[in-house]
């Protein structure tokens, strides 16, 4: 299931609000993943192959630098926090990032 939860703001401002939306989802996950894609369908087919239930977008990047720097401050973000659920990302974030596309959405996957 794909939802969507975007906030609509620049990037700065939008950051902050973002962490808090990742709070209220966290509290009630078994497993979390921050991404980002250009393609949210794809995406999410290839992740449900791998037991996550939902995909929740959060933003919308209008460049793919926005949607790089985002990630990594969500991941960052998340490493720093004293959740019981940790983050299963492995990288810094950023890697997956398209340069071509003109959206570039950053989601939260659940479990």
């Amino acid at each position: 299931m794909i939802e969507e939860n975007i906030v609509v703001a620049p990037p700065d401002k939008a950051l902050p609000r973002i962490k808090n939306k990742m709070n209220g989802y966290w509290s009630a996950a078994n497993r979390l993943y921050i991404g980002a894609t250009s393609n949210k369908e794809v995406r999410w087919a290839k992740h449900q192959r791998q037991g996550w239930r939902r995909m929740v977008i959060l933003y919308d990047a209008y460049t793919p630098e926005i949607a790089a720097k985002m990630e990594r401050a969500l991941i960052d973000y998340a490493r720093s926090c004293n959740f019981i659920v940790r983050s299963e990302n492995i990288g810094p974030g950023g890697e997956g990032i398209v340069e071509e596309a003109r959206s570039n959405f950053i989601y939260l996957l659940l479990a």
